[in-house]
């Protein structure tokens, strides 16, 4: 698989980052940048329970994996770990899904520092991507706000990162553990007040030989942010970076586990990631008019490896010959040159399952928002996330050895070759006003509209092509009544939508 960007692919980005650092900004009044993905108050548009935690919360639990902390301690959220890799979790939200796994239904948008970080093909949120150890403050906000976008059907995920002046020093941890786990983290920070630049940066290092057999796990992430904050004005640049190689090995026999706990199945099941992120935010105060905007590319490479049992078996006419079953007939089994398969030991009883998805993303997004009058806050703002995909997905031959490994044999299943090349893009206008009526009494009125366009084209044919529009106005209604300092009421009336994602359209073809 490829292993992040080649350099051609940031030299724009990297011009782009030098250019905004060399911006000078009249100083005013200092202003705080007010990220693109929540245009009103949190507790203002949703009171009915936002969770938030804070760098230190999760600090001080040591957790593996940013989903593991979600788990431990917010309500309403749990783990399903069908990939059996403690990185590679289906965080479920009042039955709504954030998950790794291709296919599911995902129901919850999730963003880091205003970047919607759902992958282009298929929705999914490879949690292991996220720098846990760069990690400022998360905030988990239940029911469909329009304002969040796309797949915000049971809420949505925001993460801020730290910067060098609210994480100002250096920090180290060091923790080992049971099963050769070994977990390094370290970030340093700074800020200088005279000419109002920070900086920031963070790794972390997660190795473990895994409770089952043949079962480690490798992960290293890095984050780093450079920043500049005047009287009025703000921005920052970061890169995000992750490598990863997760192995979760599936389900076994309860007759083999009864053996040995430890016992696998097949092996391996494998998944490896790549990212790399580059992310601008400033803002600025225009009088009473506060601006602000984003930019980012995000390219995400995503390989796996799986070894599992097979359903191919000799043919009953003909047994130097594998078949396959379909409604209770049996037909010959064709290899990529669209010959019948012979019965040989080295393809009988396991199959190599390989896939391949290449993925980058871009987008932008702007907002104003300003005091209409005193008791009136008044937010419009416009995004745009566009990215490719080239998907790569195959079926090889194999037997099984003594560890119940797959080896492969050489022989590709015909049918089992897909390649696909995939465009999205997804373009949206929101508004929302926020009226205090009085000191009790708060009225919010939101709307969003989403345009998601889908193309693929097929590589080995034209069974895949497609070309798909999806589009929806969403409205938000809240009004919020204090009743007391302890006790308040409130009415939520709010809609959203999901597009159906590139891979749901291929299994639709």
């Amino acid at each position: 698989m490829a292993k992040g960007p080649p350099t051609s692919r940031l030299l724009p980005w990297a011009t782009l980052l030098a250019f905004c650092a060399a911006l000078g900004f009249a100083e005013e009044n200092r202003v705080e940048v007010v990220r693109v993905i929540a245009p009103l108050s949190l507790d203002a548009a949703t009171p009915q329970g936002v969770q938030a935690v804070a760098a230190d919360d999760i600090a001080a639990q040591d957790k593996a994996s940013f989903g593991d902390y979600l788990r431990a301690n917010l309500a309403s959220i749990w783990i399903n770990e069908a990939q059996n890799n403690l990185l590679q979790p289906d965080v479920q939200y009042r039955g709504a899904v954030a998950s790794p796994l291709l296919g599911l239904p995902q129901g919850m948008a999730v963003y880091q520092d205003g970047v919607r970080i759902n992958e282009p093909f298929g929705d999914t949120v490879n949690w292991a991507l996220i720098p846990d150890s760069a990690i400022a403050t998360a905030q988990v906000i239940p029911g469909s706000n329009p304002l969040f976008g796309l797949n915000a059907l049971g809420g949505a995920v925001a993460v801020r990162t730290k910067d060098g002046q609210g994480h100002p020093g250096t920090r180290a941890s060091l923790l080992a553990g049971s099963f050769g786990r070994r977990q390094m983290q370290a970030e340093t920070g700074g800020a200088h007040p005279g000419n109002g630049w920070h900086y920031f940066g963070s790794a972390s290092m997660l190795r473990e030989d895994g409770w089952r057999d043949h079962s480690p796990t490798e992960a290293m992430q890095g984050f780093g942010k450079l920043g500049w904050q005047g009287e009025d004005a703000e921005i920052e640049a970061s890169l995000t970076w992750a490598d990863t190689d997760l192995v979760g090995n599936g389900a076994a026999p309860v007759d083999l586990l009864a053996v040995d706990r430890k016992s696998i199945f097949t092996r391996p099941d494998r998944t490896q990631n790549d990212l790399m992120q580059v992310n601008v935010v400033a803002g600025k105060l225009v009088g009473d008019v506060s601006l602000t905007a984003n930019l980012y590319a995000r390219f995400s490479d995503i390989a796996t490896y799986n070894g599992d049992d097979s359903d191919f078996e000799a043919c009953d006419d003909d047994e130097s010959l594998l078949c396959i079953e379909d409604d209770g007939d049996e037909e010959p089994l064709l290899d990529s040159a669209g010959r019948p398969v012979a019965a040989m030991p080295s393809v009988l009883g396991a199959t190599v399952n390989r896939s391949v998805t290449e993925q980058d993303g871009y987008g932008l997004g702007a907002q104003a928002s300003w005091a209409a009058r005193p008791a009136v806050d008044i937010v419009f703002g416009l995004s745009l996330d566009s990215g490719s995909a080239a998907f790569q997905s195959s079926t090889e031959l194999g037997m099984l050895d003594t560890t119940r490994q797959a080896i492969p044999g050489g022989v590709f299943v015909a049918d089992a070759w897909t390649a696909v090349d995939v465009d999205v893009s997804n373009l949206a206008g929101y508004a929302a006003v926020q009226w205090s009526a009085t000191e009790a009494l708060n009225v919010a009125l939101a709307a969003r509209y989403n345009r998601a366009s889908t193309t693929l084209r097929d590589q080995l044919g034209t069974a895949l092509d497609g070309d798909h529009e999806f589009r929806r106005l969403n409205p938000g209604l809240l009004v919020d009544l204090r009743l007391t300092p302890i006790l308040s009421a409130y009415f939520v009336a709010s809609e959203t939508n999901r597009a159906p994602s590139p891979v749901e359209l291929t299994c639709a073809a």
